[in-house]
């Protein structure tokens, strides 16, 4: 036998074996490679749908929130609510709800919008891939249906936790958003649990003055609490008579003998019920309320109050904040209109607000102002030095003043007072929004 030729075929052996080898190992790189690249494909795909349905969330938490009332969705909490209340959002524009149900159009547009709900497509549409907004619900006693409020899920903001039924009037329901994103054949679904702040709102009248209110014109100020939806210009007493679905006229819920007919100065001290409704007197002055004019009425709980002891709050505890959060604000100085938190520094000069029909947030004067025009501002309006008005202005939430010489309220002046605006303005501007509670993944 040759040595040589059994070397030869050693090293042949060796080869094919190496070969061998680097065919497997190549074989499983690429396995692996394939594999991995399916991996991160598919967990991009999870993390993008995961995204999608987290903007399809945010997007119903900041129509709760917004005080644009084209946008906005949910019911007036400061009315008796419908416990099966349900709002779907289609990416087009579906008809109207009927019943229980609202049905509204996402606020998207263009062509590349996400995927995080479906087209009404005339009612043939998959229901689990609607963004879909509604109280958290149980149906206790079986039947199919939300009966009643003992169905749903408040939040007690003193315990801080979630009870079944409203154990306390102060108590808001539960928000259940339930987002479904979409990329490509993969979707994940998120539920999620809110609920809306409370904030501790410090106005003490419609119109608070350290100094004599004085009017010569028609003022008509009403202390009691007007709901958010109050239609503007809408002047009392025309915001006590009862409306089409609005059984306690524009006022907060009530029973049917709470604030009565409107009297002028008829009620000399609160009235519990008009307390338990949350509604603050008409007006409020360390000096007199006094008219040499045409007409002046207020109303509220109770209707006046003159050379009151209390001190004139200031602008951060009307705002439920410390003096270092309100001054912490980003406050514009636009007034032109007012949106959101606006401060304007003037002392000892005036300030003439422009005519505007959508003035809408918090108005702070380092000065005096005078509001003129066919104006309507929804918010709070607040003065360090004196308030006068020349025109026609309609204010839905509160006016403060701590005033220099007085108060001057002529020609025609409409001030109602509304908690829930003050509320969702203070909300909006300072960007709190809606507080998850609770969040999971279904799919």
């Amino acid at each position: 036998m040759n040595p040589m030729n059994n070397q030869k075929g050693i090293a042949m052996a060796l080869a094919l074996m190496m070969t061998l080898v680097l065919t497997l190992m190549a074989a499983g790189l690429m396995y692996t490679v394939v594999n991995e690249k399916k991996l991160t494909g598919n967990q991009m795909r999870y993390a993008q749908s995961l995204a999608v349905s987290r903007a399809g969330l945010y997007e119903a938490l900041a129509r709760l929130s917004t005080i644009d009332q084209a946008v906005k969705i949910g019911q007036d909490l400061t009315q008796p609510i419908t416990p099966d209340w349900t709002c779907l959002i289609f990416a087009d524009n579906p008809p109207a709800g009927t019943g229980s149900f609202d049905q509204r159009q996402t606020v998207q547009t263009g062509a590349n919008v996400l995927e995080y709900t479906v087209p009404y497509s005339g009612g043939a549409f998959d229901s689990s891939l609607v963004l879909t907004v509604r109280y958290k619900r149980q149906d206790r006693n079986g039947n199919g249906t939300i009966d009643g409020t003992d169905e749903i899920y408040f939040y007690d903001y003193k315990q801080k936790r979630i009870t079944l039924g409203q154990v306390s009037s102060d108590h808001r329901p539960v928000f259940e958003i339930t987002s479904t994103g979409r990329v490509g054949t993969t979707r994940r679904t998120i539920v999620s649990e809110l609920v809306i702040p409370k904030l501790n709102i410090g106005a003490k009248a419609a119109v608070r003055s350290g100094v004599a209110i004085r009017g010569n014109g028609t003022v008509d100020i009403c202390g009691h609490d007007h709901l958010i939806t109050t239609p503007a210009f809408t002047e009392p007493p025309n915001c006590f008579p009862d409306q089409p679905g609005q059984p306690s006229g524009w006022h907060v819920s009530r029973n049917p003998a709470l604030h009565g007919s409107p009297p002028d100065y008829a009620h000399a001290v609160p009235t519990t019920e008009c307390t338990a409704a949350g509604c603050l007197p008409g007006g409020e002055s360390d000096d007199e309320i006094t008219s040499y004019g045409v007409n002046k009425k207020f109303w509220g709980n109770p209707d006046a109050i003159q050379f009151s002891t209390s001190p004139v709050p200031e602008i951060w505890e009307i705002l439920g904040m410390t003096e270092a959060e309100c001054n912490a604000q980003t406050w514009g100085t636009n007034i032109n209109p007012v949106n959101g938190f606006v401060k304007v520094e003037n002392a000892g000069g005036n300030i003439h607000l422009p005519v505007s029909a959508n003035h809408i947030g918090v108005l702070w004067v380092k000065g005096s102002l005078q509001v003129q025009g066919n104006t309507a501002f929804r918010g709070l309006v607040y003065v360090e030095e004196d308030f006068k008005n020349v025109g026609t202005p309609w204010i839905l939430g509160a006016v403060c003043t701590k005033g220099v010489t007085e108060t001057t309220l002529n020609g025609t002046i409409n001030i109602l007072y509304s908690s829930a605006m003050l509320e969702q303005v203070i909300m909006a501007a300072a960007g709190t929004g809606m507080k998850i509670v609770s969040q999971r993944e279904v799919d």
